[in-house]
C-alpha cells in the first residue's frame, strides 16, 4: 500500500517536471526522515535516512540538500505542488481563509519567516513560505504575493486574516489581486466609524464595545490614507479567557503587556462585502488566526512539533529548504491524522473516554500515527479521500 507521502511525491513529480528526478527524489526522503525523527537539526534528519549508507554519509546527504542552490531557485515550484495536491482535497470549500503572520525561527530573532496557511479545523496547513533576516519584512507584501498567488486556486474567494502589524500596503496588494482582507486594530491606532464622524482613538473607543458584535458598514482606519472599510467590534466574555500556564514558555507568554493585549476586544476592519459575509462570520473567521500560531509551534517546538529550535544555521536559505520540509510534513501529518481519526485510531492513545468532542489536533495525532508505526494499520482508499476529507472536516464537535 503507498504511503501518503509517496502519493505526493508522485504528485509533484507530474506538477514539477522541471526539477531533477534525483533532486525530487531527495526532497522527499529527507523529508521522509524528517516525519520519523521530528528533529529539524541536520544529524538528526540524518539519522533517520533509510539505506545502508554509514550515517557520515547519511548527514552529508543532508547537508548538499539544504546547500543545494537549484532547490532554492525551485522552493516555489514546490510549494506550489504542494498546494495544489492539498486543494484537490478541498474542492467542496468555495472560501479560502489564509492566514498571513510572521515567525522568528530563532530566539535571538535574527531570522525570520513569512507564512501564509489556509485555516481549516484545528490548524492551518502551509502554503507558501519565505524565510529573511530581521527587518526584512518592509517592502515585501507584493513580492510575497506574487509567489502565493499560484498556490491558489483561482475559482476561490480567498480572504486573507493577518494581525495588526499588516499595514496599507499589504491591504493595497491584496486588494490589487482580486482578494479580500481582515485585519485587526489595535491600541495605538486610529479610526472614524462613518463619513460624518470624527476620528477617534483606539483607546478612547475601546469603553464602547460590548460583547454584542456590532458592524460599522461605512467606517475609515488609517487616517493618512483615510481607507474606507467595514469595522465590526465585539467584546470576548469572561468564559473565553484562554489558560495560562505556571511556567511560561517564554519572555512573551509571561509578560503582563502581552496578557493586556490578549484581553483587548477585538476591532476588526475588513473590505469583505456584508451582503454576503455578516458580522457574525466576519468574527468566526478571525477566531481561526491562533491556528497559525499553533502551527508555528508544530514547527518550533521540541515538545510538541518538529524541533526547529534545535537548528543551528545561520544561512536563510538552509532554513528556507528547512521550512519547505517542514510544509511537507505537516501537510502529511495532516492528511494521516484525518484519515485515522475517520477510522477512531484516536482511541488508541487517548487516556480517556471522551467520544463526543475531538481530543487530539488531526497533525498531532499524524505524530502519534507515525511515532507508533501505525500507518500501515489504515485502510486508505485513495480514490475516496476527498470525500473522506470532506465528511470528517464537516463533523460538529
Amino acid at each position: 500500500m503507498m504511503e501518503a507521502i509517496d502519493i505526493l511525491h508522485t504528485h509533484l513529480m507530474e506538477e514539477c517536471p522541471f526539477i531533477h528526478g534525483k533532486r525530487l527524489q531527495a526532497v522527499m526522503d529527507v523529508a521522509c526522515s524528517l516525519q520519523k525523527k521530528q528533529n529539524l537539526s541536520l544529524t538528526a534528519i540524518g539519522k533517520g535516512l533509510s539505506g545502508d549508507i554509514s550515517l557520515k554519509h547519511k548527514i552529508k546527504k543532508v547537508d548538499r540538500l539544504e546547500g543545494n542552490k537549484h532547490l532554492y531557485e525551485e522552493i516555489g515550484a514546490i510549494y506550489t505542488g504542494l498546494s495544489s495536491f492539498l486543494f484537490q482535497y478541498l474542492a467542496f470549500q468555495e472560501d479560502v481563509p489564509v492566514l498571513i503572520d510572521l515567525c522568528y525561527l530563532k530566539d535571538d530573532h535574527d531570522i525570520q519567516m513569512l507564512s501564509a496557511e489556509i485555516a481549516l479545523k484545528g490548524r492551518s496547513i502551509p502554503l507558501y513560505r519565505e524565510v529573511f533576516r530581521s527587518g526584512g519584512l518592509s517592502g515585501r507584501a507584493h513580492s510575497f504575493l506574487q509567489g502565493l498567488m499560484p498556490c491558489i486556486p483561482k475559482n476561490k474567494t480567498v480572504i486573507f486574516i493577518m494581525d495588526a502589524g499588516f499595514g496599507e500596503d499589504w491591504l493595497k496588494a491584496i486588494e490589487s489581486l482580486g482578494w479580500f482582507w481582515l485585519t485587526r486594530i489595535r491600541q495605538g491606532k486610529m479610526l472614524k466609524l462613518g463619513a460624518d464622524e470624527e476620528w477617534t482613538t483606539v483607546k478612547d473607543f475601546v469603553p464602547q464595545i460590548s460583547e454584542k458584535t456590532k458592524s460599522y458598514n461605512q467606517a475609515f482606519i488609517m487616517k493618512d490614507h483615510n481607507r474606507a472599510c467595514r469595522v465590526i467590534t465585539t467584546q470576548r466574555s469572561p468564559g473565553e479567557k484562554r489558560n495560562l500556564s505556571r511556567v511560561p514558555r517564554n519572555d512573551k507568554a509571561g509578560s503582563n503587556h502581552y496578557r493586556r493585549l490578549a484581553r483587548e476586544p477585538w476591532i476588526l476592519a475588513t473590505n469583505l462585502p456584508k451582503e454576503t459575509f455578516n458580522a457574525t462570520k466576519v468574527v468566526n473567521y478571525y477566531s481561526k488566526r491562533m491556528q497559525i500560531e499553533q502551527s508555528f509551534r508544530d514547527v518550533k517546538s521540541h515538545q510538541f512539533g518538529l524541533s526547529a529550535r534545535y537548528a543551528s544555521t545561520k544561512s536563510i536559505y538552509r532554513w528556507g529548504v528547512k521550512m519547505l520540509l517542514a510544509a511537507i510534513v505537516q501537510l502529511m501529518f495532516w492528511i494521516i491524522g484525518v484519515i485515522a481519526h475517520s477510522q477512531n485510531y484516536q482511541r488508541v492513545f487517548q487516556a480517556n473516554t471522551v467520544r463526543d468532542k475531538k481530543v487530539f489536533s488531526y497533525f498531532y495525532l499524524g505524530q502519534l500515527m507515525v511515532e507508533f508505526d501505525k500507518i500501515h494499520e489504515l485502510v486508505i482508499d485513495h480514490e475516496n479521500l476527498p470525500n473522506l476529507i470532506e465528511q470528517e472536516l464537516a463533523r460538529k464537535w
